[in-house]
């Protein structure tokens, strides 16, 4: 995979959200300022859309925000998110100099709100005059938090029992006390994301926050209807900074395989491998 240009600024979230930088010229001249070269791609200075919940219900003060491979240099590029309004709409406006795209993944987050992170493939192929308009609502998915065993020592890690998934994890993985009081997983029917790449799995796993690790965590899911014996390859959707246990990087809205597991007799698929990051699990049965 070709490099990838990234520059970090922080909010008042839970994760660091990634902005772009338009370059500067000579002098104090704008690079907005200068020419733009010719795109040999799509050429992309809006995108609309909306987000809803799962009754189609409007989300206000969501974070929609747009990452994009940059032509000529195929640079990904993660543009500041704005917030949507009472109505659930967003309105995304690209600079210039970083508007030619090859393709682009959008991530919705919704803060406070107890929804997990969704992310969704764009279709830079409807875009007219430079306007792309997803086809369809953005829709982001509630996650009831769980109840957690008490923090007490936060450098031992314990089983945390999550409804769908059990992670073994010590609180101190997690980035601040907040996250690990909020934590919770759910299963969801693949064919509702907005990720093609995942609709023909058998098993998509949410969890709330979406969080990177300080320390590795064991997983063990429990998977609906699953028939003792049968083996399932557990694969993870990437996110912002997501790394796999031997440190390889995995791209926004992209997945990986992390492990396989086989079913106990008490349905159970303990996973021959460890996460490092909370986003989405993807499971697969094998044939």
């Amino acid at each position: 995979m070709r490099s990838s240009l990234r520059h970090f600024v922080h909010f008042a979230l839970p994760l660091a959200l990634i902005a772009c930088a338009p370059p500067m010229t000579d002098g104090d001249t704008d690079a907005t300022d200068a020419p733009v070269e010719a795109c040999s791609a799509t050429r992309v200075r809006e995108v609309r859309g909306r987000v809803v919940d799962e009754l189609d219900m409007p989300i206000a003060d969501a974070r929609v925000q747009l990452c994009a491979r940059i032509e000529p240099d195929g640079n990904l590029v993660c543009l500041l998110p704005p917030r949507t309004a009472p109505d659930g709409t967003f309105l995304i406006e690209v600079d210039a100099t970083v508007s030619c795209m090859s393709a682009a993944t959008m991530r919705v987050f919704v803060p406070g709100g107890g929804f997990a992170t969704t992310y969704c493939a764009v279709d830079l192929s409807v875009t007219r005059e430079g306007v792309l308009t997803t086809a369809s609502p953005i829709e982001v998915f509630r996650v009831p938090a769980a109840t957690v065993p008490p923090r007490g020592d936060a450098t031992l890690a314990r089983d945390v029992d999550l409804g769908a998934v059990i992670l073994n994890v010590a609180p101190g993985a997690l980035p601040n006390e907040e996250d690990y009081a909020s934590l919770g997983a759910r299963f969801i029917d693949p064919a509702t994301s907005c990720l093609p790449a995942i609709h023909a799995m058998n098993g998509l796993v949410l969890f709330t926050p979406e969080a990177e690790l300080r320390a590795p965590a064991s997983i063990t899911l429990r998977i609906p209807e699953a028939r003792p014996g049968a083996r399932y390859e557990v694969h993870i959707l990437g996110g912002i900074g997501t790394l796999l246990e031997d440190g390889t990087s995995v791209e926004e809205g992209h997945l990986a395989r992390v492990g396989v597991g086989t079913v106990d007799a008490d349905g159970l698929l303990r996973v021959d491998a460890r996460i490092r990051y909370l986003s989405q699990l993807a499971v697969s049965l094998q044939r």
